[in-house]
């Protein structure tokens, strides 16, 4: 999912509300799309909507990693039309951002009027993810802001202050936690340190979510969970601990 964070709604809904589409198990084809394995570089944002399935399956020790990823779609995009009725704070309308979001390869058990019924894409908002946590039973119970590198990311600083204001309003007993990303002696990795907690983390400048706990790395790029207590997982090279945070943490649990 390579959509500029500038675009809190093409990155936090691209990147934060990516949108992607999963290989699928002919078992049972409705619902049993591979949330591992995202297709790369070819349009598909379904990061965000594969960590809010993938928290939810972590958080109750389910390690089998299939999910009906359309239907998480359809729910995230509802909460995005019911926060944002008038479109996200940089002036296009709700429909004009959805139309950016086309996955490419769908998955198989998906039809072309499936998804123009959702308009083509998630907006995959982190206010519209922390909506079905709440609606399924989980909390946000802290969360981690670098506040200057996400505008710098997003540069759409209305839309983060909205975002932060939801934040409060969904959870208003969550922490936040200001960090600073510059800080070379900062360890980032030390945030992620309790067992019953699941972490979403952008990453790669805006342009990707993944979920981390204190021994594993959920990249939904890859083909599973990678054990993994030192780094937050790679998408392009050899990346320091650095350049790949971009400065928002969402640390959920169950209720």
């Amino acid at each position: 999912m390579k959509t500029p964070l500038v675009n809190l709604v093409i990155t936090i809904a691209t990147t934060f509300w990516l949108t992607g589409c999963g290989t699928s198990d002919s078992s049972t084809p409705e619902v049993r799309n591979n949330l591992f394995e995202q297709p790369a570089d070819n349009g598909d944002n379904t990061c965000g909507i594969r960590q809010t399935l993938l928290a939810q399956k972590v958080l109750n020790n389910d390690t089998d990693y299939y999910a009906d990823i359309l239907a998480m779609w359809k729910r995230i995009n509802a909460d995005t039309y019911e926060n944002y009725p008038n479109g996200v704070p940089n002036g296009d309308s709700v429909d004009a951002l959805t139309e950016r979001f086309e996955t490419t390869p769908l998955p198989t058990v998906y039809t072309e009027v499936e998804v123009d019924a959702v308009d083509g894409g998630p907006q995959t908002l982190p206010s519209s993810i922390l909506d079905i946590f709440k609606e399924d039973g989980y909390k946000m119970v802290r969360y981690y802001i670098d506040e200057d590198a996400i505008d710098d990311a997003f540069m759409i600083t209305s839309l983060v202050d909205d975002e932060i204001d939801f934040f409060i309003q969904r959870f208003p007993a969550a922490e936040r936690v200001d960090i600073n990303i510059s800080d070379p002696d900062s360890d980032f990795r030390a945030m992620f340190s309790n067992v019953n907690s699941y972490y979403i983390v952008v990453v790669n400048e805006g342009a990707h979510w993944i979920g981390v706990t204190p021994s594993s790395v959920y990249d939904s790029l890859t083909s599973g969970p990678v054990q993994d207590s030192v780094t937050f997982g790679r998408r392009y090279g050899d990346q320091s601990n650095f350049n790949t945070f971009t400065g928002l943490v969402l640390e959920i649990q169950k209720q």
